[in-house]
């Protein structure tokens, strides 16, 4: 096992505005935090990780959308069958979750018994926890 740990990028929601709408919905884009345009992101911080460390780093795709029914949940069982099927080769699985990214990557490891997972919320809605970060308790990490 070359590799004992392994970190798994996962975007979150983008939509896809035709260019005569840009415009119009770019502020409400904005506002709800929802990607628009590109994905350069994911693999600058791909290559910028792999450069500093010996890890491994995966980007999750998924189809990037908002409906629970039609992306949401698919996303969330497509990672873990992906976890099910490399969890074993890693000491160590960080899964780096930007805004419904971080949704789906909790979700994801909810049914695994394990202290090898790790998540990063980045601008991920969470209104159960923010109770909990307001007075000042850690938020858990699996």
């Amino acid at each position: 096992m070359p590799n004992t740990k392994l970190l798994i990028i996962i975007p979150g929601s983008q939509a896809k505005i035709p260019f005569i709408f840009k415009k119009a919905f770019y502020k409400l884009y904005k506002y709800f935090g929802i990607e628009y345009g590109h994905d350069d992101w994911t693999a600058d911080f791909k290559r910028h990780i792999q450069s500093k460390t010996k890890m491994d780093v995966n980007i999750f795709d998924w189809s990037r959308g908002i409906t629970k029914t039609f992306s949401l949940n698919p996303a969330i069982e497509k990672l873990t069958e992906l976890l099910k099927k490399t969890h074993q080769n890693y000491n160590e699985i960080i899964l780096f979750g930007k805004s419904l990214g971080g949704l789906i990557a909790e979700e994801a490891i909810k049914n695994f018994d394990s202290q090898k997972f790790h998540v990063i919320y980045v601008a991920t809605p969470h209104r159960h926890r923010s109770e909990e970060r307001r007075v000042g308790k850690e938020c858990r990490s699996r």
